[in-house]
């Protein structure tokens, strides 16, 4: 039977949001890899593939994170969270119509 370890990459440029998902993981008894960027993130990618990994920034259309998600997730069919702060208009416009602050 096989013990390998599962690993969540975190690929997120604040440090302080980085390390914050380290805890998170760590107090849960889930091993993580840290990423700055993605250059370093597909480079890592070359000689391990993580279970799962967290975005913690939104793709743009037509971004490098964009394309960044989409060879992550195509190549090779790991689940992918992305963290945003964003609220997406609908929403937004849903919630205002109700007369709620957004």
């Amino acid at each position: 039977m096989s013990h390998a370890r599962k690993v969540v990459a975190i690929v997120e440029d604040e440090l302080a949001v980085r390390r914050s998902l380290e805890r998170l993981l760590r107090a849960r008894g889930i091993a993580s890899e840290s990423f700055a960027d993605g250059e370093k993130f597909l480079r890592y990618l070359d000689v391990c593939r993580p279970n799962c990994v967290i975005f913690g920034r939104p793709a743009k259309k037509g971004g490098a994170m964009a394309d960044l998600l989409q060879i992550t997730a195509e190549t090779f069919q790991i689940p992918i969270l992305v963290l945003t702060g964003r609220r997406p208009a609908r929403p937004r416009r849903h919630a205002a119509d109700r007369g709620r602050r957004v």
